[in-house]
């Protein structure tokens, strides 16, 4: 059984914890957040005793396996780092870091261990996306020389999900001063993502 602390209780660490409840093998023992209110109605709604508003604290106390680490964008690195030199896996959401060098440094820490130091890249599960792979993977279109690619997002456009020029859920997919690397951080990833990962190690 992986013992699991969940580390940020915003908006996707719910997508963290409905699935990871339903992987049989895991078990969310703790939550982390400094937003002690945040940190208890989400603990309270997926039944989890530990609860820590301090992540050294979390280390120190909770005999925990894992991290899934749902902070915003500019506590990746730092949050990552700590998790590694406490010896335990990490399972961070994309972007993994805000710039090159702080990704490097984090895949660095990993590199002479046997720890998992994992980005959400969560389009990879689609059938879809498995099949182009698949193909690509194959020869059978040939070898991959140019990719044009569009991202399309409802929510700028769609009532349905609310006014995304005043909700705080949706502003800091257009702004940095969340934390987060805005667009290019949620969005462009899945885009270089979806160019790279298919045909494997881009040399020039």
């Amino acid at each position: 059984m992986i013992k699991l602390a969940i580390v940020g209780t915003g908006g996707i660490a719910h997508w963290h914890a409905e699935h990871f409840q339903k992987i049989n093998c895991v078990n969310i023992v703790a939550a982390c957040d400094v937003d002690e209110k945040r940190l208890n109605e989400f603990s309270d709604k997926y039944n989890i005793n530990e609860r820590f508003t301090s992540f050294d604290d979390l280390l120190n106390k909770s005999s925990i396996d894992a991290v899934s680490n749902a902070t915003p964008d500019n506590f990746h690195k730092e949050i990552a780092l700590k998790t590694l030199k406490n010896k335990k896996h990490i399972f961070s959401e994309k972007p993994l870091a805000e710039n090159y060098f702080d990704a490097k440094e984090m895949f660095n820490a990993t590199k002479k261990t046997n720890l998992i130091n994992m980005v959400n890249f969560s389009y990879r599960n689609s059938s879809g996306y498995q099949s182009l792979v698949d193909v690509i993977k194959s020869g059978k279109i040939g070898n991959v020389k140019h990719i044009d690619a569009t991202y399309f997002q409802s929510w700028l456009t769609c009532k349905y999900w609310g006014d995304w020029k005043t909700n705080e859920q949706w502003l800091w997919r257009l702004s940095t001063k969340h934390g987060s690397l805005g667009v290019l951080g949620d969005l462009g990833v899945h885009l270089f993502d979806f160019a790279s990962f298919p045909v494997g190690k881009i040399k020039n």
